[in-house]
C-alpha cells in the first residue's frame, strides 16, 4: 500500500442508522446483519440509499477475539423509528475519515488497519477521534467472489484543532 497516495481523507454529515452489536470475534458478525437486514426489510426500510457497515470499538492485535466489540449496522432516514429490543437507533456524528478502499477478502481488513495507523496516519500528522473505525461495504458478500470485495475501511480522525 502507498499509505500517501490510496487513502483519501473525507467529511460526512451525520447520519441516523439502525445497529445490532456483537461480541466475539469480527468475522461473525454475519448473523447479526441477518437479523438486522429481516428486521429492516418487514419495516419497509432498505432502498437504493441504504448503505450497509460495521463499527468496530478494538484492535484484535490487542484484545482477546471473544471480547472485540463491534455492531452490524445499516444507514436508515427515519430515526423515530421505534426498533425491537436487540436493535438499537444512532447517529452518526459529522467527522473527518481517513478512508481506504480494500480490494479482496475480509481477511486483509486488520492488516490493512495496521497498515494506516503505523505509516499513514503518522505521515500525515492526524490523530485517530474518539470514536469506533467503521468498514463500509460496497458490494454484496452473498453474490461476489471473495478476490472482487469492495470495502472502505474508515478510520475517524480527531479534529486538527484537538489533536495536538
Amino acid at each position: 500500500m502507498e499509505a500517501d497516495t490510496n487513502v483519501n481523507i473525507i467529511s460526512r454529515d451525520s447520519q441516523p442508522y439502525a445497529r445490532i452489536h456483537h461480541r466475539g470475534p469480527y468475522n461473525e458478525i454475519g448473523e447479526c446483519f441477518q437479523r438486522l437486514l429481516t428486521w429492516a426489510t418487514s419495516q419497509g426500510l432498505l432502498s437504493e440509499e441504504t448503505r450497509y457497515f460495521s463499527l468496530s470499538w478494538d484492535d484484535p492485535t490487542a484484545v482477546p477475539v471473544q471480547e472485540l466489540r463491534s455492531a452490524a449496522c445499516i444507514t436508515i432516514e427515519d430515526a423515530g423509528i421505534t426498533p425491537p429490543d436487540d436493535i438499537e437507533i444512532a447517529t452518526l456524528p459529522s467527522l473527518r475519515w481517513a478512508v481506504y478502499t480494500l480490494a479482496g477478502p475480509y481477511e486483509g481488513i486488520t492488516d490493512a488497519y495496521q497498515r494506516i495507523s503505523d505509516t499513514w496516519l503518522p505521515q500525515q500528522g492526524e490523530a485517530v477521534a474518539d470514536h469506533p473505525c467503521m468498514e463500509r461495504y460496497l458490494n454484496d458478500v452473498g453474490t461476489t467472489p471473495p478476490d472482487q470485495l469492495r470495502t472502505e475501511l474508515c478510520i475517524p480522525l480527531a479534529d486538527r484543532a484537538n489533536s495536538g
